[in-house]
């Protein structure tokens, strides 16, 4: 369905030592030059102070500009596809994260960021629960978060049914002259069966009921507590105008991460949240990338308009005896979306299968 609201290194020490090389022959050549005019000037026959001079000259015309060439093969490791890629080789870098963590898994994940660093805006995290590695790139960018606001509402109703204020069983009064994405019975749609389809296929109408009667500054309230503090679920935070619901890589992250250590919620709660995200009906984004056999617990977001597309992805990836949980965020004004979540899930693939 379309959801609307988816939203290296010899090179540079080659040079010094040739530039260093360069430079000590210069200053025995004017060394030289020095002495021998100091013990030839009382013999006035042999003055050979027009060749003299020249002597340093010679060795620096051509030995100078050697280091030039390497400059040139500098940006060749770089898997880019065009030359505005190359003053950004390494974006971790400039954008230092306390979670960032340098080793295989920055070294699988850094040539992705580079293939797509032109997308407007871009937030990755991924985790290895096996070797304790996360790798982070601009995971603090705050995101319009299109449908991943529900694992946000799902999270909150479950919080909700743990602390005995929510029963899966209790129906939800859902507005029928309101457009529905499903099929509301007459008898109406409880806050279980609600919850399963906002995850599994993204409806938007559960997703609006749930956020409703968790409540939408209680549940911002609620995020809050628990460190998710870059994410805001409330649309009327500011008023009654109503404002985007946001979030970033880092939160989106953190929530699952948190689910899966069984941090979040009871046991009950949180093995029937993950089996919503294990039984997801929504195919693309990440799954598009994996290779045969690795399965993927996770919530996309597609939220396209005028001004540009948000799409995302997050989720628990299982391959080749490893688990991983991946996060990207992305906003273009042209969607390039099918391409960058294919070419994410096929690095990850392969970091996996290391």
């Amino acid at each position: 369905m379309n959801d609307r609201e988816y939203s290296r290194e010899r090179g540079p020490r080659r040079r010094l030592v040739r530039c260093g090389t360069a430079l000590g022959v210069l200053a025995i050549g004017f060394g030289m030059s020095g002495c021998q005019r100091a013990e030839m000037q009382p013999v006035p026959e042999v003055t050979p102070t027009v060749e003299l001079p020249e002597l340093p000259e010679a060795p620096t015309t051509p030995e100078m500009p050697s280091p030039s060439p390497t400059m040139t093969e500098l940006p060749s490791p770089v898997p880019t596809v065009d030359e505005t890629f190359t003053p950004q080789p390494t974006p971790v870098e400039t954008q230092p994260s306390p979670e960032v963590v340098q080793g295989a898994l920055a070294e699988a994940v850094q040539p992705f960021i580079d293939q797509y660093s032109h997308l407007r805006e871009m937030g990755v995290v991924v985790y290895d629960w096996e070797t304790g590695e996360t790798f982070a790139y601009n995971e603090h960018q705050e995101f319009v978060s299109a449908s991943l606001f529900k694992l946000y509402v799902a999270y909150g109703v479950l919080n909700g049914v743990d602390r005995g204020n929510i029963s899966l069983d209790e129906r939800l009064p859902i507005d029928p002259n309101i457009d529905h994405d499903i099929y509301i019975p007459a008898e109406g749609i409880t806050i279980g069966e609600c919850m399963e389809r906002m995850i599994t296929i993204s409806s938007n109408t559960c997703g609006r009921a749930l956020n409703q009667r968790v409540g939408l500054a209680e549940l911002d309230e609620l995020l809050h507590q628990q460190g998710f503090t870059e994410t805001s679920i409330n649309p009327y935070r500011n008023g009654p105008a109503y404002s985007d619901r946001v979030t970033s890589a880092h939160d989106v992250s953190a929530l699952i991460r948190r689910l899966y250590d069984n941090e979040l919620l009871s046991p009950e709660s949180t093995e029937l949240l993950i089996g919503h995200l294990r039984n997801q009906q929504l195919g693309y984004a990440l799954p598009t990338g994996l290779h045969a056999g690795m399965t993927l617990d996770h919530k996309p977001g597609y939220l396209p308009s005028a001004q540009g597309t948000y799409s995302h992805d997050a989720g628990v990836i299982y391959g080749y005896g490893d688990q991983i949980q991946a996060t990207l965020l992305t906003y273009d004004q042209i969607d390039q979306s099918p391409a960058v979540f294919t070419d994410f899930g096929r690095y990850l693939a392969q970091y996996m299968q290391r």
